[in-house]
């Protein structure tokens, strides 16, 4: 009876723009899963590296070419061998912000909370975009101590705040259906000071159902980086479930990030028709596999340094007027469309 051999792919992933992606495959020989040092795997392409059922893709391949084929060889028998084809996603280069000049570009960013007044009574904080500056071609979120008075303009309700954070968004400058967001940012040293960036819905449709709750828990936001330094070195991304603009429920994972105290990192989000993709510098930390639908819903990104807790226990630890002002350093923001 000939041998049959089957390589199949852990995880089919888009990769992130700028770097390599990592590719991990599982080998069958008549039907049994075999171990790396049984077989080789190659390719056409010298650029792409092997390390046992590991493969590393350059961008410049992923970019110039659609697929490329992968070959496992069993090294007992080469004459028994099979190929899996590797497809790709192009994501198409769509803005790159280096925020070089003294202030935004009101084309992309609007300054603070987009829906009203963000005002928390439990930390006596308020979102703005009056404190938010660019410098040394850098974005800067701060979180302060300064005292604020504000009316909703929604509602009409006031306001007031002792604790400023910071807010920019970009509702109705720059909306994303499928495709990249790539952000590279320097992070503050103290807990009790939170930094997040997510995709949040604009308009009625809906583009998640949670798997679990399809009838409560439909749209939804994406957040590929939320991060504290009283976690150590990892962070948060987290999909959040909304029915009829009432919060419905968020699921979570915890993402190791060797270095995320220490320069700047990237994080990046990437979603297209099959799945939505996390990734921190380059490496996949988390991947969605619930139910995308409808096909004209479109995100905007926001971007903010918020509080924990003065005085009471907080997931995001607790700051003190001493450690203030602590701030958020953001280099580039990088959009991506998905081609279509």
């Amino acid at each position: 009876m000939p041998m049959k051999m089957c390589l199949m792919l852990d995880e089919l992933h888009p990769g992130l723009p700028g770097f390599d992606a990592r590719y991990r495959f599982s080998c069958y020989l008549n039907n049994e899963k075999i171990e790396s040092y049984t077989c080789t795997l190659s390719c056409a392409h010298p650029e792409v590296k092997f390390y046992g059922f590991e493969a590393v893709v350059p961008y410049s391949i992923r970019e110039s070419h659609k697929s490329i084929d992968i070959q496992a060889t069993y090294m007992l028998d080469p004459s028994v061998r099979c190929l899996y084809k590797l497809e790709f996603v192009r994501l198409e280069p769509y803005i790159f912000d280096d925020f070089d000049g003294d202030r935004l570009d009101p084309s992309i960013w609007r300054l603070g909370w987009p829906w009203g007044v963000s005002a928390n009574i439990k930390n006596d904080s308020m979102m703005t975009g009056d404190i938010v500056r660019v410098e040394d071609s850098q974005l800067v979120l701060p979180a302060i101590k300064k005292f604020k008075r504000a009316t909703d303009p929604l509602t009409g309700k006031k306001h007031t705040a002792s604790y400023l954070s910071s807010c920019v968004n970009t509702l109705n400058r720059l909306h994303l259906q499928y495709g990249c967001v790539m952000v590279n940012a320097k992070f503050h040293s103290l807990g009790g000071v939170i930094f997040a960036a997510w995709l949040a819905q604009v308009d009625d449709g809906y583009f998640l159902i949670h798997p679990l709750d399809p009838e409560k828990s439909k749209s939804g936001e994406l957040g590929f980086v939320e991060y504290s330094p009283c976690w150590g070195e990892k962070y948060a991304v987290s999909t959040h479930y909304y029915r009829d603009g009432k919060y419905s429920r968020a699921v979570c994972s915890w993402c190791d990030a060797k270095g995320i105290a220490h320069g700047y990192n990237t994080f990046g989000v990437v979603r297209i028709k099959n799945g939505i993709f996390y990734y921190y510098n380059g490496e996949l930390v988390s991947a969605y596999r619930g139910t995308a639908s409808t096909s004209t819903s479109e995100l905007c990104l926001l971007m903010t340094t918020s509080f924990g807790s003065k005085d009471s226990s907080h997931y995001g630890g607790i700051f003190t007027d001493d450690m203030l002002p602590l701030e958020t350093r953001i280099d580039w923001v990088k959009i991506y469309k998905a081609a279509r």
